[in-house]
């Protein structure tokens, strides 16, 4: 029984050591053993250049700030102020539970090697802590900014102004993300979500809102290689449409994405009303490099018109083709060059049929009005 009062003791003087420590040690001491674990997770060296403190009680708490990772000479990451929180219970059975870690304005530089993938080491697989044993309940990531180089294709894109809140059952997934970015002039609302990490690949969703535009945008596939390919790439499932009450139009299909090239294997888009829609079939593809362009080919269906006397069945006709030009009018396209090339098999009016009329446009870039400019079109005449 002495024995237990000796040892109770013991532990609360412990506790109270743990608790008052920080008001009498230099806890910036014992930022080495930070930089070092982190720089084993990361693959990459990190150096604390500002403050550090820590306490074990309530529960154990870092702050760093003027956090760096990378080369002292070109850092691929910089950041304010790094700080997590974590649950005391598992620590001391061999997990770690982040409760709440916290990135403030982050500056993020990812440059891309000849395969187009991010150049960063292997990670080491050695060391105290193992990163499936690192649970993050809640990260946040306030007022972040991303630029990726691709030397190769003399492009740099830049993401600023990120906010997200991101959770993980380990540092190897499931990953999920909620945020807002801005890319170039848009501002866009964002949803991911990925599987665990593997050598063979990973799933990823993402589900990104345009609110200048009212259009979503949604993706869900998977990242890895394909039989046959050499490198990496995203396959899977799209959909494209308008936010609100009315869809006037609609686009999904399937993808294949890498970091250099998006192309739209096979797509599906319908026009005007839901229960009887005019549908446009084709492929789409963006490539990459100093001056990105696209390319869209379409195929539509036949459409007939009738010049006759039944009023009503004019009307209808000029109601479709007003649904299916107003929504022509919204849908996204890419603010750089490219053409669209369009092939609808026939159009009958009263009988008379237009056939194989082939049309080869492009948008117009003047930034002022949404129009196609045709630069060829033929057609087989009636006679």
């Amino acid at each position: 029984m002495r024995l237990f009062v000796i040892f109770g003791g013991l532990l609360v003087a412990a506790l109270f050591a743990a608790l008052l420590a920080p008001l009498f040690i230099d806890w910036t001491d014992y930022r080495g053993r930070f930089e070092a674990e982190a720089s084993r997770l990361l693959g990459q060296p990190v150096r604390v250049a500002g403050d550090a403190s820590a306490r074990l009680l309530p529960f154990p708490s870092v702050t760093f700030s003027a956090v760096e990772v990378g080369p002292p000479e070109a850092p691929v990451i910089r950041a304010r102020r790094f700080s997590m929180d974590a649950e005391l219970a598992p620590f001391l059975q061999g997990q770690v539970l982040i409760f709440d870690m916290r990135i403030e304005e982050p500056e993020i530089t990812v440059t891309l090697d000849d395969a187009g993938l991010p150049v960063w080491p292997v990670r080491r697989s050695d060391g105290p802590v193992d990163p499936a044993r690192v649970t993050l309940e809640r990260a946040s990531i306030t007022d972040a900014s991303v630029t990726v180089i691709d030397p190769r294709e003399d492009r740099v894109v830049t993401v600023t102004d990120l906010d997200a809140t991101l959770d993980a059952g380990s540092l190897y997934g499931p990953w999920h993300a909620d945020g807002t970015a801005r890319a170039g002039n848009q501002t866009i609302a964002f949803t991911a979500s990925s599987g665990t990490f593997a050598p063979e690949g990973f799933s990823l969703s993402l589900d990104v809102t345009l609110p200048a535009l009212l259009m979503r945008v949604t993706a869900d596939g998977r990242i890895g290689v394909a039989d046959g390919a050499t490198e990496p790439s995203w396959t899977g499932r799209f959909g494209v449409r308008p936010e609100g009450e009315t869809a006037l139009w609609r686009v999904e299909g399937e993808f294949s994405a890498d970091a250099r090239r998006l192309e739209a294997t096979e797509f599906r888009a319908d026009f005007g009303d839901a229960a009887d829609p005019y549908q446009v079939t084709g492929s789409a593809e963006i490539s990459g490099g100093a001056v990105p362009t696209y390319a869209i080919t379409a195929k539509g269906n036949q459409i007939a018109m009738s010049g006759g006397d039944d009023a009503a069945a004019g009307q209808a006709v000029l109601a479709r083709l007003a649904a299916i030009n107003t929504g022509f009018a919204d849908l996204p396209f890419p603010t750089i060059a490219g053409t669209i090339d369009l092939d609808l098999p026939a159009v009958v009016i009263d009988g008379a049929a237009i056939r194989n009329l082939k049309i080869s446009a492009r948008p117009a870039l003047d930034g002022t009005t949404r129009r196609l400019e045709i630069g060829q079109a033929s057609a087989e005449l009636p006679g």
